[in-house]
């Protein structure tokens, strides 16, 4: 019955055993060598002791050469080396005379290595072989040259520690290879979960991050190799090659053992982050959190941008329902407001009367307006961001784009000349960006037409520009720029707050509803300070 193939750990203890083999030979054909005149080996017959000695030797370096290089059929292999050992260790004990047991030991060698190398069944006969064999020698020498039965006890004793030492040997071989087996199967599940873990880590959207005591990185995933901008950050990075910001706040929180987490930016072209520390080897006492010295620290990486969004997400949605009922109520009311009014057209005749009359309908007008912007919050209470290509977007949006110029422009003519495109990476041929086309829309024709007719004032051809360019990063940013008389710096800070205008016609929820709008889809819109006209900047995310 052949053996299944070895385990790595199985082949070494075989290569041992077989590295054992090669020395004990050699160290018996020297020691005979160099006792050769005192006769401590061999003594009967010296000649029969070096042909098997030699034999020996040379039998011992091709089982090893077999076994290392052409491992088949490992367990016959091993049952002939063992059988080889137990003939060479009776014939030397014939030439020294018979049973010796300073010799014989060594068949106790053997039996051991049967009982851990080979199968149950093939250990047993290497045990019965040497037992036989010193056995039969000791009759041997007793009966048949009239010596005397005085180590008969002993050669008795010695035949029975064979067979005694093979069982005990393949019991606790038995134990040794359930025990490794199941450290085996644990490895194996540990490697398996220690896989998916990495997997699960990879694949989160919260920048993950361990460090040791030394603050060399232990494990870092994808996210945090994205928002730190070092994509090919890796195991045993320090933190300081990783972000000297980072690791100048990590330090300074470890060494006032406070954990709360807190917000850095690591430069002008990273989102802002939220860092939170975790020691995995913790003591919490009166509510205080105090690490061990060589403890991992886990950082976790949150993007505010996302908190942000979905924080967004649950304002328009709450905001939308609210201001969708109020708006149904006011919008009934001014329907027949501005229908008395039309009617009142028809009867007034006094200048006065009919100035007053204008500024109702005008009035009207504008509040109809608003009423169509809160509502705008109800109809889109969620994003669905798709992925647009911003380019190709923008030019169908310059070419489709209608202005109102009933209301927004004072020129009395447009054309498509008056939108114009600049990017400023000419080699980047298409961009794409995660937003929902029809927000993206609105947001755009709000900004467009606020340039037109602000641009109107000084041109009467006024032009809008959009400049397009990316960062190392991967940020994507659109510039919308006007030729407008610019925002002066105490109106920029208020200019996205709800109901704030500086037109005496205007609702002031445009610019407000495109923030919202950008926020819920992961983008971000400010204004850039510049010398002359105003610019509208969208950051889209990553």
């Amino acid at each position: 019955m052949s053996m299944p193939p070895a385990s790595a750990p199985q082949q070494r203890i075989n290569v041992i055993y077989a590295c054992y083999r090669i020395a004990l030979s050699f160290f018996l054909i020297m020691l005979f060598l160099l006792a050769q005149n005192n006769s401590i080996l061999g003594a009967n017959d010296p000649e029969l002791y070096l042909q098997t000695i030699t034999s020996y030797c040379v039998a011992t370096l091709l089982g090893y050469l077999l076994l290392r290089y052409w491992p088949v059929y490992e367990g016959t292999q091993l049952f002939l080396m063992l059988v080889i050992d137990v003939t060479a260790m009776t014939l030397m004990l014939y030439a020294n005379g018979g049973p010796s047991l300073q010799l014989s030991m060594l068949y106790l060698v053997v039996v051991m290595a049967a009982s851990v190398l080979l199968t149950q069944g093939r250990a047993m006969v290497i045990a019965l072989l040497a037992a036989l064999a010193v056995i039969y020698q000791q009759l041997y020498f007793s009966l048949l040259q009239g010596s005397q039965l005085q180590m008969a006890s002993s050669v008795g004793l010695l035949a029975v520690s064979f067979v005694a030492t093979s069982l005990l040997g393949q019991l606790i071989t038995r134990r040794l290879r359930v025990v490794e087996r199941e450290a085996e199967i644990q490895s194996e599940h540990a490697a398996q979960f220690q896989a998916i873990n990495q997997h699960i880590i990879q694949q989160m959207h919260t920048g993950i991050l361990v460090l040791d005591q030394f603050q060399d990185i232990m494990l870092i995933n994808d996210a945090a190799r994205q928002w730190l901008h070092q994509p090919d950050a890796e195991k045993g990075w320090t933190l300081s090659q990783l972000s000297t910001v980072l690791d100048q706040q990590i330090n300074a929180a470890l060494s006032r053992e406070q954990f709360t987490p807190f917000i850095m930016v690591a430069d002008e072209k990273s989102v802002a982050l939220s860092v939170q520390l975790i020691t995995l080897d913790q003591t919490v006492l009166s509510q205080h959190i105090k690490p061990m010295q060589t403890a991992p620290t886990v950082v976790i990486l949150e993007n505010l941008s996302r908190a942000n969004q979905q924080a967004q997400q649950l304002k328009l949605a709450s905001l939308g329902r609210l201001t969708a009922s109020i708006a149904h109520e006011i919008r009934n009311p001014l329907a027949a407001i501005s229908q008395a009014g039309e009617l009142l057209t028809e009867t007034i005749t006094q200048p006065d009367e009919r100035a007053l009359l204008a500024m109702i309908q005008k009035q009207s007008v504008r509040l109809n307006r608003m009423i169509e912007d809160i509502l705008q919050l109800s109809r889109r209470n969620t994003s669905q961001p798709q992925t647009i290509e911003l380019l190709g977007w923008l030019s169908e949006f310059c070419r489709d784009f209608v202005p109102n110029t009933t209301e927004r422009i004072n020129s009395q003519t447009y054309s498509a000349e008056q939108l114009r495109i600049k990017l400023l990476d000419p080699e980047v041929t298409q961009l794409h960006v995660s937003f929902d086309p029809m927000q993206l829309e609105q947001v755009v024709t709000n900004l467009v037409n606020n340039g037109l007719h602000h641009g109107s004032k000084k041109h009467e051809q006024p032009k809008v520009l959009f400049r397009v360019k990316t960062l190392e990063s991967g940020l994507v940013m659109l510039d919308v720029v006007d030729q407008g008389g610019g925002i002066p710096a105490h109106v920029a800070s208020s200019l996205f707050e709800p109901f704030f205008t500086t037109e005496s016609g205007g609702t002031g929820l445009g610019l407000y509803l495109s923030r919202a709008f950008c926020e819920a889809n992961g983008a971000s819109l400010w204004c850039v300070p510049q010398e002359k006209g105003a610019c509208f900047r969208i950051s889209f995310g990553v």
